[in-house]
């Protein structure tokens, strides 16, 4: 089973995506913070990572691409997107 991690500082859209992906049988883990989301990619070493790219903090796009796992960049704020493309 595939494990996704999900760094995103909106709790709601956290839990959305959570349901989401969980309802379509992958695991996840949720991270609110770019740091937190660091430890986790190194910790968990996730198949994806699904990032809010609208983190202040500059260094968002350093730690997915330091995690060494496939990252398909998705704006979560312009709609829905189907989850199987992500894995895929």
């Amino acid at each position: 089973m595939h494990l996704v991690l999900i760094v995103e500082d909106d709790p709601s859209l956290q839990s959305v995506l959570r349901m989401l992906f969980e309802a379509n049988g992958y695991r996840v883990v949720a991270a609110g913070t770019v740091s937190g989301g660091a430890h986790d990619a190194r910790l968990y070493n996730p198949d994806v990572v699904v990032v809010d790219l609208g983190f202040p903090d500059l260094r968002t796009r350093e730690m997915v691409y330091g995690a060494g796992v496939l990252v398909k960049f998705c704006d979560t704020n312009r709609g829905a997107y189907k989850v199987s493309s992500l894995l895929s």
